[in-house]
């Protein structure tokens, strides 16, 4: 329904700085192929001091083909980034989020395939995070008010949509190949993450069994332009919920 040149979510918790719309236009307008800009985003958590984490998309800047973007948009783009400036058409050419539990996560790798993701400098968006973030678990729950989550839910749905939205683009059947290729990849990879948490989060030993899915969280969820500004609490609010993990 969007009629502007340009399209942002904005949640009405979070903060941007004054000249944040300014400098994303500024990128956009430098050139035609980019179609999302993200500054830097700093992560909050509401009512708690000082910030949890720091991100940006500058590696984005070294993807040079499709299937170099399509790769660092399935494994290195940070959520919060969503929240930058989409260009509309581009946006619109794209199936948007799906109602399910991690539907977001399958915008991202669509839009990279339309064009350039650009870190924006100069500015900045404040995020602010609940207090308590959901596990896995709880998120299904929300989203579909049943209890039980299956095993393979949302997973298998996610990757099974990737390559649906791959399928319908109008790239050749080469290039298609190609983006597929990158997508069975990254889908591997997540399930030897998800095969290794699972044995981690079953073996016997409270503190070991932490220890162990603390340091398997950087191999599933690997982002360069991460910078972490409290430990202590990146554990307790990202890792352990993430990981299943016993709050420490």
């Amino acid at each position: 329904m969007a009629r502007g040149k340009y399209f942002m979510w904005a949640s009405l918790d979070d903060r941007r700085a004054p000249n944040y719309i300014e400098k994303c236009v500024e990128v956009m307008e430098s050139s035609p192929a980019v179609v999302l800009a993200v500054p830097t985003v700093h992560v909050a958590i509401e009512n708690c001091p000082g910030l949890l984490y720091t991100v940006d998309v500058q590696e984005a800047s070294r993807a040079r083909s499709l299937s170099e973007r399509l790769s660092y948009a399935l494994g290195g783009f940070p959520a919060v980034g969503l929240y930058g400036l989409f260009r509309a058409k581009a946006l619109a050419r794209t199936r948007l989020m799906s109602p399910f539990p991690g539907g977001d996560l399958l915008l991202i790798p669509e839009i990279a395939l339309l064009g350039e993701i650009r870190h924006v400098a100069g500015t900045t968006l404040t995020y602010f995070g609940r207090k308590n973030w959901n596990s896995p678990k709880q998120d299904y729950q929300a989203f579909t008010g049943k209890k039980d989550r299956p095993p393979c839910f949302p997973g298998i749905r996610i990757w099974r949509e990737h390559i649906f939205r791959i399928g319908t683009t109008r790239f050749s059947k080469m290039e298609k190949s190609r983006l597929l290729l990158v997508t069975v990849v990254h889908l591997q990879k997540a399930l030897l993450f998800r095969f290794a948490k699972r044995i981690a989060q079953v073996l016997p030993g409270k503190k070991a069994r932490v220890r162990l899915l603390e340091r398997l969280y950087p191999i599933g969820f690997k982002n360069p332009g991460l910078q972490i500004q409290n430990l202590r609490m990146f554990r307790k609010r990202v890792i352990h919920p993430v990981m299943g993990a016993l709050p420490s």
